[in-house]
């Protein structure tokens, strides 16, 4: 409720936006045609985002029915996660601001797909912790990278309607994400659903690192 106060004091100028452009972005396949960066980008970010989901919202799951954790163990990673974001942060921030967004991004993105295998090798709570711990600085610095990418390649005159589409994308990659992931740890099992995650999210490491160019669109 405070942050709710807190948010409703800071200033917002009028959105203004004039009747011509509204209908411009009424077409989204116009808007993808004209931004093919930006239509990447939500490509690959659908890829990403459904891939994530598949193993995600399992992790913990797993945590206590297969490694035979406790709440406690379900609490620790957690903190360790956001205890290194804070660090990841830090040097992320300093690293964007030398080479760029899409360098953190391309570098993050290599490297976060590796994690949700690394579950696959996990035989005790604790190892969780140190995979959490590598999780909670890459997630920083790829969560930073992304959220600015999205502002330099979002069209300006059709920035609302650019983010819409662009979070319609990951959030139907997080409806289907769940599904696909429950009945592979249905079926195959935990470790199935671990490295179908990795792999995809390489794909849209992959999809990003190739079309996705640094220029701002529109």
């Amino acid at each position: 409720m405070a942050s709710t106060f807190s948010f409703s004091r800071i200033p917002e100028p009028p959105a203004g936006v004039p009747d011509r452009l509204r209908r411009r972005t009424r077409n989204v396949v116009e808007l993808l045609r004209r931004n093919p960066a930006f239509a990447w980008l939500a490509a690959s970010s659908f890829v990403w985002g459904f891939s994530l989901n598949v193993a995600s919202p399992f992790f913990n799951v797993y945590l206590v029915a297969g490694l035979r954790g406790t709440a406690t163990n379900v609490g620790i990673a957690t903190g360790v996660t956001a205890l290194t974001g804070l660090a990841g942060q830090a040097l992320f921030g300093s690293l964007s601001d030398r080479r760029g967004n899409r360098a953190v991004l391309v570098l993050t993105g290599a490297l976060i797909p590796i994690l949700p295998i690394l579950w696959v090798f996990a035989q005790a709570p604790y190892h969780v912790y140190l995979i959490n711990t590598a999780s909670g600085v890459l997630w920083a610095g790829y969560n930073l990278a992304s959220f600015n990418i999205l502002l330099e390649l979002s069209p300006l005159e059709e920035r609302e309607a650019s983010v819409a589409l662009y979070q319609s994308a990951v959030a139907a990659s997080a409806v289907l994400g769940p599904i696909v992931g429950g009945i592979l740890i249905a079926s195959v099992g935990y470790h199935a659903a671990f490295i179908v995650s990795g792999a995809g999210r390489f794909v849209g490491s992959i999809l990003f690192f190739l079309f996705v160019r640094p220029q701002k669109a529109g």
